[in-house]
């Protein structure tokens, strides 16, 4: 029956005094347990303005109750509704420490869980924070680079370059700009680099961290590569070495095989000569794939030099263009060859044998993956607003298949089944010393391909190259340094 009272008290009033039950509306004297009551007083326990609860008093007797004993109630309400609210605080902080407490303590296991992983990899790895200041250098990156972490620690990173002197002054001067750029760079850049410790070669890469586009750290990672270099140093000179022994053959086979076809041993039935331009062919292709086995070992090894002079692009062209047109397995095909040179073509400052592979890789190519009666355009001008040259090479070939794309600057890589269809040989390594040489030129080479439609090669060489003087210029400087 007190719920009758306490629902209308919720409902309606902070306190309430019924001197009897019968006269109001809300009481029900026939509720179970409702009968023979008569008077009620009731208040309810509120914590600012929040209900904890309600109060009520029952009595057999009409009038039982009086402004006095209300007074009372209502303290007494106040003191009960101050010790549930505080009850429940306690109830609130405990679980809420508890959580917190949970929650550190499961921050603290994976801080231990993440440092043991990082002392027990192989390589090493320091983190910074957004200051640069370095805050885990782990015992991998001690040994690596043969420092305690108590010396880095606290260090800025990237003044960790200087502690070796002159030893990786281009890795510290490297890192230093970088650390510039990444003031304003949002893209988050990775730094590759890599430089010798005294008598081992150590990789680093340094990558920022980021949290939507707020900076938190650095994270750089090294890897002592020594073993790896001397691998590939011993395999290029193993190349090397194995290409010069084919080569020395061939020379001799590729001489008297001319000498036979020019007649110097007498008159050739069809047949053989049929038989030893055969040979020629294979000859010639054996000693292309030696050149660039050489060609790759020398890039491998930093041995490619450029001896640059004036290379007269038109002459160049049309003789590539020439020769490859007059292969017997080009000619077989009957291509459609154009080549337009703008009048206003200026020389280039390059090295004339490796525009020659550059030039010849990427026509080789255009013939070997166009099918008979196709069209090749051979296309060479000013590249507008440069100071460069751009040689354009147009094929209506099988193109190049849009998941092979990526591939086509990687070594050995071949599209095997265009290969197969046109019967083309070779190793998958012409594209790839393209990419090189034109590197090496500061220059750029791209592609533009639709399979089924063709394929065009973009090549753009600069018009100068840094440092270089002409025939006129170094006569001058010479005249000018003796005084005369």
């Amino acid at each position: 029956p007190a719920e009758q009272v306490a629902t209308w008290l919720i409902q309606h009033e902070q306190y309430v005094v019924v001197n009897d039950l019968h006269k109001v509306d809300f009481w029900d004297p026939d509720a179970p347990g409702a009968a023979g009551l008569r008077s009620a007083m009731g208040v309810l326990l509120e914590t600012n303005d929040d209900v904890q609860g309600v109060m009520v008093l029952l009595s057999h007797r009409v009038n039982a109750f009086s402004e006095e004993q209300v007074r009372l109630l209502l303290a007494a309400a106040n003191q009960v509704a101050s010790h549930i609210s505080s009850a429940e605080l306690y109830h609130l902080i405990r679980e809420q420490a508890e959580r917190l407490g949970h929650l550190l303590r499961q921050e603290q296991e994976e801080a231990e869980r993440n440092t043991a992983i990082l002392e027990s990899i192989a390589d090493g790895v320091i983190l910074a924070d957004a200051d640069g200041s370095v805050m885990l250098f782990n015992s991998a990156a001690e040994r690596i680079l043969d420092l305690p972490r108590e010396q880095v620690q606290g260090q800025l990173l990237s003044e960790l370059g200087k502690l070796y002197g002159e030893r990786v002054r281009t890795w510290a001067q490297a890192l230093d700009q970088w650390a510039h750029q990444l003031k304003t760079d949002t893209e988050g850049r990775a730094l590759d680099q890599r430089f010798d410790l005294g008598n081992r070669v150590v990789s680093v890469n340094v990558s920022p961290v980021f949290s939507g586009e707020r900076f938190l750290g650095t994270v750089a990672v090294f890897r002592d590569i020594t073993r790896d270099v001397e691998i590939d140093r011993i395999k290029s000179d193993f190349i090397t070495r194995v290409s010069h022994e084919f080569r020395t053959p061939l020379t001799p086979i590729k001489g008297y095989t001319d000498l036979l076809l020019m007649g110097a041993a007498g008159s050739l039935a069809e047949q053989q000569e049929n038989a030893l331009a055969k040979i020629k062919s294979n000859v010639d292709r054996l000693a292309t794939l030696v050149d660039d086995v050489l060609s790759i070992a020398k890039i491998d090894r930093g041995l490619q030099k450029l001896e640059i002079v004036e290379v007269d692009l038109r002459e160049l062209i049309i003789n590539v263009v020439d020769r490859l047109q007059q292969r017997p397995h080009h000619a077989a095909r009957n291509h459609t060859v154009n080549v337009e040179i703008a009048k206003d073509l200026p020389n280039i400052q390059a090295d004339r044998d490796r525009v020659i592979n550059i030039i010849a890789n990427v026509v080789d190519n255009a013939f070997s993956y166009t099918p008979a009666g196709g069209k090749i355009d051979v296309e060479a001008a000013r590249q507008p607003g440069t100071n460069s040259v751009l040689i354009t090479v147009r094929d209506t070939g099988l193109g190049i298949p849009e998941n092979f794309r990526e591939k086509v600057w990687q070594r050995f890589e071949r599209y095997e089944e265009h290969a197969l269809e046109l019967e083309v040989s070779g190793t998958g390594l012409g594209l790839p010393i393209v990419k090189e040489l034109v590197a090496l030129h500061n220059g750029d080479v791209w592609f533009e391909s639709e399979e089924g439609v063709g394929t065009t090669f973009f090549i753009s060489l600069p018009i100068n190259q840094p440092g270089y003087m002409t025939t006129t210029q170094t006569m001058m400087a010479n005249t000018e340094s003796t005084g005369d």
